[in-house]
């Protein structure tokens, strides 16, 4: 393949480097925060890994997170057959708390000369962890395949014939031209945000404007894009006059992320042992009337959302009620009440009930963990309540050294942190015949660094009973919401594990002090 030797030379240059910083022991901080900054990477990856570019064969640039090279990204697109083949090639370098974890992510698209889509495939290779999803599209319909350990699950979705693959945008931006002012629409295909449709990007031609690449002044050309609901974070380009992308900017809260070109050998020089954690910038301040907990009753806020929030819903449990009111959301949290009638109402098909790619519970592995757990005589919310328990006590190592995972490998290497416990929690749930959901938040912690009582990004479970949903958290080995957190977003995981669609809903957060306290109950 034609980026495959970029691969090998990547896992032959980097093996002892990572033997070595993986043995290391570092103090761990909260492992909760890993899902925002997974949302982060990204959200650059969207934005970065669609602009296709042909200057040689192969073309390399750096990845920056605040300045300091993270990873990096190579592309090519060759022409066979009447056919456009783009091949996309990016490895990070993720500094989760002292962990060095490496996630290479190699896409390829195929299309017509005259720009039809036919067909792509993304490998994401990640520790203890690989993904393949392949598409074809045909007749205006999108057949997605996921393939994980020799497993597959299929999905058609409808496709939008305005859609663009890589070679067919880059066509579409020559012929709109650079004139200052010129604004135009596209509907793209960005996996990283949605596996299931074509986004809406907006761009504006912004002008010339000189910048800097390898050392040398060059005449560029300045554009924004704008994805839709990433308002609040359009991404800037510098092109040339063919519309080759040069170099990419976006402030994402703080947090600076550019891609620039440059040699292949500034693209593999990535200081490991000076990689950024970015974590701390994703905390937010908790309310003070936070702080006493015990008495609270329920309480209310007030969240001003950064980006629309059309189409956005927000999760509704026995814990939690919300509803949208002009871009603000309004959240009740209340107090944790256990299900009474313990009614099974959800059928056999809803998807919080069937496996898929991730939630794999007929795995022999994961049927012989629900052997083992002894609660095959016990009530719907006794079984509920003691696998938190049992998966709490299973995952022993609880670290940050495993991304994203599906169920059956997790039950295997019983190594993780919050998304593993909310993954496996939920795949013995629905082993044992109980509806579930994974649930993306804020989760309260009392001290991170030298900061006290902040919220930090968290997954966690909930069951359903009699139509109701309850929190489960098995990370932290706790039954019900205790007013220590906040739901976002949650999924059954059928579409598969988006790291930026599952966490977008906490993009809506500004990071900083935009949680208004309304109103407070008491317990008398």
């Amino acid at each position: 393949m034609i980026l495959q030797d970029t691969i090998d030379n990547i896992c032959a240059s980097t093996k002892n480097t990572f033997t070595l910083l993986f043995r290391q022991r570092f103090i761990m901080i909260q492992k909760r925060h890993f899902l925002i900054y997974c949302a982060l990477i990204g959200y650059s990856v969207v934005c970065y890994a669609q602009q296709p570019l042909q200057f040689n064969n192969k073309d390399f640039y750096s990845i920056r997170i605040n300045g300091e090279q993270v990873g990096f990204r190579a592309t090519c697109t060759i022409e066979k057959n009447n056919l456009y083949k783009t091949e996309m090639l990016e490895v990070m370098y993720i500094n989760r708390a002292g962990n060095i974890l490496r996630v290479i992510t190699k896409e390829i698209y195929n299309e017509t000369i005259n720009g039809k889509p036919i067909s792509f495939q993304i490998d994401k290779k990640m520790p203890n962890h690989s993904l393949c999803y392949s598409g074809q599209i045909q007749n205006n319909e999108m057949r997605l395949v996921a393939n994980q350990l020799g497993k597959s699950n299929e999905v058609i979705y409808p496709w939008d014939k305005n859609a663009l693959f890589p070679k067919a945008f880059i066509r579409h931006q020559k012929n709109k031209g650079f004139r200052s002012g010129t604004t135009y629409t596209t509907k793209q295909y960005f996996p990283g945000i949605d596996l299931s449709r074509a986004i809406e990007t907006k761009h504006t031609i912004i002008g010339p404007e000189k910048t800097t690449i390898m050392d040398k002044n060059i005449e560029a050309i300045k554009v924004e894009r704008i994805i839709s609901g990433f308002d609040s974070y359009p991404q800037y380009e510098w092109v040339d006059s063919d519309g080759n992308l040069l170099k990419a900017h976006v402030d994402f809260k703080g947090t600076k992320i550019d891609t620039i070109l440059c040699s292949k050998r500034e693209a593999l020089s990535v200081d490991f042992l000076n990689l950024p954690e970015v974590f701390a910038k994703t905390l937010t301040p908790v309310p003070q009337e936070f702080r006493d907990r015990e008495r609270i009753k329920k309480i209310t806020l007030a969240i001003q959302a950064t980006n629309k929030t059309e189409g956005f819903t927000i999760p509704v449990s026995v814990s939690q009620k919300a509803h949208i009111e002009d871009d603000v959301l309004i959240i009740e949290l209340l107090e944790h009440q256990s299900p009474v009638n313990l009614a099974i109402t959800l059928n056999q098909e809803s998807a919080y009930r069937k496996a898929n790619t991730f939630i794999d519970y007929h795995d022999p592995n994961i049927v012989d963990l629900v052997d083992r757990a002894g609660i095959s005589n016990c009530s719907p919310w006794s079984k509920a309540k003691k696998l938190v328990g049992y998966v709490n006590r299973l995952i022993k190592t609880k670290d940050l050294s495993t991304s994203i995972a599906t169920a059956s490998e997790i039950s295997r290497q019983l190594q993780g942190d919050c998304t593993e416990h909310a993954i496996l929690l939920a795949a013995l749930l629905r082993a044992v015949g109980l509806p579930s959901r994974v649930v993306c938040g804020l989760q309260y912690i009392p001290q991170y660094s030298d900061e006290t009582d902040m919220w930090g990004g968290h997954m966690w479970t909930q069951v359903n009973i009699n139509n109701q949903w309850y929190d489960l958290d098995a990370s932290l080995g706790q039954v019900g919401s205790r007013f220590d957190r906040i739901a976002f977003s949650c999924s059954s995981l059928e579409e598969g594990f988006s790291e930026t669609k599952i966490m977008f809903p906490l993009i809506l957060i500004e990071g900083k002090r935009n949680i208004e306290v309304i109103s407070v109950q008491h317990k008398e």
